[in-house]
């Protein structure tokens, strides 16, 4: 059996923190704040397409999204079949070589955290896990190489997915782990999250101050796991 190291004080008292904000999410109701961080993402990621990608590109994404969006529902709703159907749907509109490479890589981006939730549903760890990763390795080329620098979020809505993966696999304790290291992240007190790819806490400053600050709603997004 694998024994996990000791922890400093440090760490210990973070984790302490978000175990707190654990039991106090869970005690309330649920808001309307992740959904306004999500729209309001949505509404710069989509400005940046705009900006960048053709009208072929966008329509394309746009076909990839709604299909993205049945298989979320219907998987949320445990209809797993349904939900494989409108991913392979989006696969294939992904894999048209008529979109830009660009294009592609973005649809990847954000379609593979919704096959990593089906995976979930399904109660394949190992490929739920292979998903985020593959998410997290497009939005790092997209952010560095691109300039989506608005993606380094997407990144850290991936740690809060693995978080979830984490208490279903791995058990309440190691999710808090992540949970300690996203917390000093956003308190830029550590350099890197556990998802592929380099991190710098400076690239925060790239994205709007309110999103940011949606993203210390730590105990929203523990009471929702």
């Amino acid at each position: 059996m694998r024994t996990q190291p000791p922890q400093s004080a440090g760490v210990r008292g973070v984790v302490g923190t978000v175990l707190e904000a654990y039991r106090k999410g869970s005690s309330q109701p649920p808001s309307d704040q992740r959904a306004a961080s999500g729209q309001a993402f949505d509404d710069v990621l989509v400005a940046a397409t705009m900006r960048r990608l053709s009208l072929t590109d966008q329509v394309l994404m746009r076909k990839c999204s709604a299909a993205r969006d049945r298989g979320l529902a219907a998987a949320r709703r445990g209809r797993l079949q349904i939900a494989d159907q409108a991913c392979a749907e989006a696969r294939t509109v992904a894999a048209s070589g008529a979109l830009s490479a660009e294009a592609k890589l973005l649809t990847n981006a954000l379609h593979s955290p919704i096959e990593a939730y089906v995976d979930y549903r399904r109660g394949e760890h190992e490929r739920a896990c292979a998903h985020l990763n593959e998410a997290a390795e497009a939005d790092v080329l997209l952010e560095t190489v691109h300039g989506y620098k608005i993606l380094h979020l997407h990144r850290i809505q991936l740690v809060h997915n693995l978080m979830r993966l984490r208490v279903r696999y791995d058990g309440l304790e190691a999710a808090l782990a992540v949970g300690a290291t996203l917390l000093s992240y956003l308190e830029r007190t550590r350099e890197s999250l556990p998802l592929p790819g380099s991190w710098d806490p400076a690239q925060l400053d790239h994205i709007p101050p309110a999103l940011v600050s949606s993203s210390f709603g730590i105990s929203r997004v523990m009471a929702g796991l």
